[in-house]
């Protein structure tokens, strides 16, 4: 985007973009800026358009309007109307392209375009026709432009849309950039349907293309991200399709549960179609899965069908929504009460009457679970005989199984359970609960992230519990002795921080970026690149830029093999703002020359 188009639109600066930004959108989304997550960025009026790379792709729009930036994100953080860290990362590569000069026009652009223009308008014609014919997706883009306010188009649509998920994705790379591009313009059609009221239609070829891409999944066998994003977008312009027009009960009830088959998925959430369903809608859809559901045999203690059913799974998911909807406790039970073959569904059933405060039969199903899987503690059954052991003042009994439970599944949840439970006598408790802590962190099996010990999990409760005690020293030393989780060692760092230990976040900075640089992947080295930007910040702020040159040179020496890093660093201080010295250092240990 030229410098002149923006300043056609409103304006907004980075400053606005942090005050906004939800928690720690703003680092997250400067990362995701850096790492090149932000693609497609487009204007729409005076709207900015962006998609940028996530978990799966998401959808942004940043509207800014005098005193105000309106935005909006697909994410879930952003359908709750947080300022999430895809808009962070949208709003500085708008800021970075708005700056730019507009690019010099290619030599190849005024061959073309002077070859073009000698060309009579029936011949242009007839070269795109041919074009189309070859690559269907230029064929796709055409149509999505004559079928803007065009009838007689609406009868091509069925055919774009079984060609575009028949491929499934394809084995080759082409073939699967062939397939995403050629399924994203069968979404963009969809979406043009809706903007234009075409509900009905968009509804019929939803589901078409549902049908489609669910089929391409089973046959793709593998799991396959893009294939599975394609169609939760489409699920999601179904939905959206029917709350605009909502078409008959019975046909919606049919279609619906079909689609929920499919493949053992269940994609469609039924809470959402629920509301949309009318009276003979509802009799219909309840009809057709008790149908289904009286086909699903009943099982006993450890008994497993072989292999697993995924229908049995959909069907289950199905009637427990139902149930709720229903309000009907019983009904809840007999679901759960189908598959008594885990422990789980013993703590399912103990749960939903404790809730409804029938608190008999609450602890006579824990203790039949309990009972049934002498060697398996469910957390449904341990939590409800807790409750209903304090309830009936057998504090004794329910300190024992507090201590079972923390020792089955330690964790800061099962700690805070046996505090509560141990009442007075917690100090000694307490000691026993860090011992078992400290014993379970040195198990051998424990953990590894990013191959290295100092990441892993399993010595992570002893470093949490005495950070949630308010102990940062005592964690960090827990820490450094046998190490603990990525995501503990940054609250270490934030925390060490505030109390005025800068030299502390320092060095958990410097030894996470060796620590991920020796053992991570993409994910990790993503990760360090971000690690090495705080701590020249740091460094920075002290007047200590020669320290942070050093240690370059340092991380340089011993992982100069690790190019992607390095290749990825470089990008992101290239693309950083504000003034920098004459010859930044870090941009020295990046040349090519080196």
């Amino acid at each position: 985007m030229l410098r002149g188009e923006a300043d056609a639109l409103g304006q907004f600066s980075r400053a606005e973009l942090e005050l906004l930004a939800h928690g720690e959108s703003f680092p997250r989304g400067e990362s995701y800026f850096r790492a090149g997550r932000v693609e497609e960025v487009r204007t729409s009026g005076r709207r900015i358009l962006a998609v940028v790379r996530g978990s799966r792709p998401y959808r942004v729009e940043l509207d800014p309007r005098p005193g105000a930036l309106h935005y909006a994100c697909d994410c879930p953080l952003g359908r709750e109307g947080h300022f999430c860290k895809h808009l962070v990362a949208a709003g500085l590569a708008w800021l970075a392209r708005s700056q730019r000069k507009p690019p010099a026009p290619q030599p190849y652009q005024d061959l073309i375009r002077s070859y073009l223009m000698a060309q009579e308008r029936e011949a242009l014609v007839v070269m795109l026709l041919a074009l189309a014919a070859e690559d269907p997706a230029l064929r796709f883009r055409l149509l999505g432009r004559a079928m803007s306010g065009r009838d007689a188009v609406l009868g091509e649509l069925p055919g774009m849309v079984r060609h575009a998920f028949r491929i499934g994705g394809g084995q080759t790379c082409q073939e699967r950039i062939a397939f995403r591009r050629q399924a994203e313009l069968v979404v963009g059609l969809l979406e043009g349907l809706l903007a234009q009221g075409r509900a009905e239609q968009a509804q019929e070829l939803a589901a078409q293309a549902l049908e489609q891409g669910l089929r391409a999944r089973e046959q793709a066998g593998a799991r396959d991200g893009v294939l599975e994003d394609l169609i939760a977008r489409v699920a999601e312009l179904h939905l959206e399709a029917c709350r605009q027009d909502s078409p008959r009960g019975e046909e919606l009830a049919r279609t619906l549960l079909r689609l929920q088959l499919q493949g053992g998925w269940g994609l469609l959430a039924l809470e959402d179609y629920l509301p949309l369903l009318d009276e003979a809608g509802y009799r219909t859809y309840r009809r057709l899965v008790e149908r289904r559901w009286a086909e699903v045999p009943a099982l006993e203690p450890e008994e497993e069908p072989e292999p697993p059913d995924p229908t049995r799974r959909v069907l289950t998911g199905i009637m427990r929504t139902l149930a709720r909807w229903e309000a009907d406790l019983e009904t809840q039970v007999a679901v759960e009460r189908r598959d008594l073959s885990w422990p789980g569904a013993y703590g399912r059933i103990a749960r939903l009457y404790a809730q409804a405060g029938r608190h008999r039969e609450a602890l006579a199903w824990a203790e039949r679970g309990r009972r049934a899987f002498p060697d398996s503690l469910d957390p449904g059954v341990a939590e409800v005989l807790i409750d209903e052991y304090r309830r009936s003042h057998r504090q004794e009994e329910a300190l024992d199984l507090a201590w079972e439970y923390f020792c089955a599944c330690p964790h800061m949840d099962t700690y805070r359970l046996l505090q509560e439970c141990a009442g007075p006598q917690w100090p000694q408790w307490r000691e026993k609960a860090l011992g078992f802590a400290g014993i379970w962190a040195s198990y051998p099996r424990r953990e590894r992230l990013c191959g290295s010990a100092w990441l892993g999990r399993a010595s992570s409760l002893l470093v949490e519990i005495l950070l949630a005690e308010g102990d940062s020293q005592a964690a960090l030393a827990q820490a450094r002795a046998r190490g603990c989780s990525l995501d503990l060692w940054l609250r270490l760092a934030r925390v060490r921080e505030q109390e005025g230990r800068p030299a502390d976040t320092l060095w958990i900075y410097q030894f996470l970026v060796e620590e991920l640089l020796q053992g991570g992947g993409p994910r990790w080295r993503d990760q360090a690149v971000d690690l090495v930007q705080r701590v020249r910040c740091l460094l920075a702020r002290d007047g200590r830029e020669e320290e942070f040159t050093f240690w370059l040179e340092r991380l340089r020496h011993r992982h100069g093999r690790r190019r992607s890093f390095w290749t990825r660093l470089g990008q992101g201080l290239n693309q950083e703002e504000g003034p920098h010295p004459a010859r930044d250092p870090i941009l020295d240990f990046l040349s090519p020359e080196r």
